[in-house]
């Protein structure tokens, strides 16, 4: 016996469950993308808050002079705070031309995207609400906006940690303890 649906050869519409997560996700990250750029577009300076964002940008600008010594502070001392953002702040102005205080609020823009985007797929194992819900309280959480607002020196170890654990959670990365 045919049916109409099999004579017509007419496919059944995919699962909307998958659709609904999709746009789920895309409306978190679109929410996660006006947080991030909200504090710099309400802040009436050009200029970055914080004293460690300064000191990020200043060694940007002196990178490959003397990167040990900090002759501006205290009269000259060791350099003691890590330079990896200075690093990564000084390859971007090169490659691209544009300013210090943009490429930042660029890097740190990308760098909250990827964070929450792996916070999102670490939660994969959990039920949708509960995983939007759970999504929605990291974008809003004071926490979250001043690690990918303010220039610090955490937002890319925290955001390269989180896609560690997502490989760990895959099991592409196998740590041993007892090594």
């Amino acid at each position: 016996m045919k049916t109409a649906l099999k004579e017509s050869k007419i496919e059944t519409p995919k699962s909307s469950k998958s659709s609904a997560k999709v746009i789920i996700y895309c409306a978190l990250v679109l929410f996660c993308l006006v947080i991030l750029l909200l504090p710099n577009i309400l802040r009436l300076s050009d200029y970055p808050p914080g004293e460690e964002a300064y000191y990020h940008y200043r060694f940007a600008k002196i990178f490959g002079i003397d990167r040990l010594t900090d002759n501006l502070s205290y009269s000259g001392r060791d350099n003691f705070m890590p330079l990896s953002t200075a690093y990564i702040l000084h390859t971007f102005n090169k490659i691209s031309g544009i300013d210090l205080f943009n490429i930042g609020k660029f890097f740190l823009l990308i760098l909250g995207l990827v964070g929450f985007t792996f916070f999102y797929l670490i939660l994969e194992k959990f039920e949708d609400n509960i995983r939007a819900l759970s999504s929605l309280i990291l974008i809003i959480s004071p926490p979250f906006i001043y690690l990918y607002t303010v220039l610090t020196r955490f937002a890319l170890p925290i955001t390269l940690l989180l896609i560690l654990i997502y490989l760990f959670i895959l099991n592409i990365l196998h740590i041993n303890p007892f090594l």
